[in-house]
């Protein structure tokens, strides 16, 4: 299939049933370490067929479990961080919904990957992000999600 093709139908899915997300994981073993702030994007359908297509295009994993209460599986495809970012440029010309998700997803992305060039320039690794860095990824990942409610239409009460 045309690649292009490919891009347009994995975004047309991103757009209907994914979701864009930075997710926040704090470290349990040491208290005094920084939260992860990780690129996320996801797509839970009961169509295999779907999921295994955005597999196909872009890689990722896939996790299946039992609907409760009904006689249908759930698939649950994710992707994280610079292959993340590399997809999001390739659907970017074709989303709809969530392209300005995608636009300041990769600019979050693009950011850690400063940072990481920077320290192995420097010759470091800093397990602690200095406050201005923190700040920086708290933006991004309450922008994410403020960028996802901003998209949600009231239920009428008429």
């Amino acid at each position: 299939m045309n690649p292009k093709t490919d891009y347009a139908y994995c975004a047309g899915l991103v757009d209907g049933e994914g979701c864009i997300q930075i997710v926040k994981c704090k470290s349990f073993r040491n208290r005094n370490k920084s939260p992860q702030y990780i690129l996320q994007i996801q797509v839970n359908m009961t169509s295999i067929e779907c999921i295994k297509k955005l597999q196909g295009v872009f890689g990722g994993n896939i996790a299946s479990r039992d609907r409760e209460g009904t006689n249908f599986q759930s698939y649950n495809w994710r992707i994280f961080s610079n292959n993340c970012m590399n997809m999001l440029k390739k659907m970017l010309p074709y989303l709809k919904e969530k392209k300005e998700q995608a636009i300041e997803a990769i600019s979050f992305q693009n950011m850690l990957n400063r940072r990481v060039k920077e320290e192995i320039h420097l010759g470091q690794n800093r397990n602690s992000l200095t406050e201005e860095e923190l700040n920086k990824r708290e933006y991004y990942f309450n922008l994410l999600k403020k960028l996802k409610r901003s998209k949600l239409t009231p239920i009428s009460t008429n």
